[in-house]
């Protein structure tokens, strides 16, 4: 005796028609519907910052005129979770690496990537061969992003070793055997700038601040389509966004060096899209492209270039319409092996 196959859901949520504008449905939900349509024009998405996929299920036909767009939905950085749907697990797209933050002179270090988000340039320092001057060191990338460190300055100096940056730019550092000076601050927000170093090269001097890490991309999601008939002349978009570049050292005055960049965004992955049916007609248009990588800033030591984020795909697999039920046992492959 031939039943649907269950594979394409018992139809439970009725009918959706999307005929204009946007539609958000809920990631990582299991969606049953009887038949679903999206006009040309129209769009199926997702409002959701979090989540691995997009899940429908039809158990009559999904027609695809228009769009569905699940690209640049995810908080940029998020390089984890997962979700498990008919035993099938779906995990976050997630985003490329971040490049790690350019050290500087002596003791001070770039910092490392973290979720995608470049690592901060180590904050410039006095060239008179003393750790003493150093720069802050940079931060790690993350969310939120380690600070930049404070410079270190000598006890006999009036100079200021300013602070890093809130996201990863180390400060930079500062010496003076007469007067002030004020060292430039590391970059603050991502992708911002260190600041420039004061002091005239003579009785005062100082480095620049490290430039802060680059952003994060953000990344698509998968998208799962099940029907025992399915039609898509419409588009596809399953896109991450790019990571922003990281920031530039500041200058440093003479006697002293500029900071060093930060390090470039991961690109965010795209998500794969997956087609379960009894019959298709496909000649819709797909993109599924990671974000390109954010580029490392310039300074004594550039930032280092983040990932390109990865491509998704489009995997299609064949499943009957029905099966065959048998003294209780609902098989869609072996038949003949069961003697009656």
């Amino acid at each position: 005796m031939a039943t649907p196959n269950p594979v394409f859901g018992d139809g439970s949520d009725g009918a959706l028609s999307v005929t204009s504008g946007t539609t958000n449905l809920l990631l990582d939900h299991k969606y049953q519907y009887t038949t679903v349509s999206v006009s040309v024009g129209a769009t199926l998405s997702t409002s959701a910052t979090s989540g691995s996929v997009l899940y429908i299920l039809a158990n009559t036909s999904i027609t695809i005129s228009g769009t569905i767009d699940v690209s640049n939905k995810i908080t940029a950085g998020q390089n984890s979770g997962s979700v498990t749907i008919d035993g099938v697990t779906y995990n976050s797209p997630s985003v490329g690496n971040g490049g790690a933050g350019g050290s500087n002179l002596y003791i001070s270090t770039g910092g490392s990537q973290g979720s995608g988000f470049g690592g901060g340039g180590g904050g410039g320092s006095l060239t008179g061969g003393s750790n003493s001057n150093t720069g802050g060191n940079g931060g790690t990338g993350g969310t939120p992003g380690g600070s930049g460190g404070a410079s270190i300055t000598t006890s006999t100096s009036t100079g200021v070793g300013n602070n890093g940056g809130t996201s990863a730019g180390g400060g930079g550092g500062a010496g003076s055997t007469s007067g002030s000076v004020t060292s430039g601050a590391g970059g603050n927000a991502y992708g911002n700038n260190g600041g420039t170093g004061g002091g005239n090269g003579t009785t005062n001097a100082s480095g620049g601040g490290g430039g802060a890490g680059g952003n994060a991309g953000k990344s698509g999601v998968h998208i799962v389509l099940k029907a025992p008939s399915i039609t898509i002349s419409g588009t596809v978009i399953t896109s991450g966004t790019a990571g922003s570049n990281g920031g530039n050292g500041g200058t440093g005055s003479t006697l002293a060096v500029s900071g060093s960049g930060g390090g470039g965004g991961g690109g965010g992955n795209a998500g794969n899209v997956y087609l379960v049916y009894a019959t298709l007609s496909d000649s819709g248009t797909y993109t599924l492209t990671g974000g390109a990588a954010g580029t490392g800033g310039t300074g004594f030591a550039n930032g280092g270039n983040g990932v390109t984020g990865e491509n998704g795909s489009k995997i299609r697999t064949t499943e009957p319409s029905s099966v065959t039920t048998l003294t209780g046992i609902s098989s869609t492959t072996g038949l003949s092996s069961i003697t009656m």
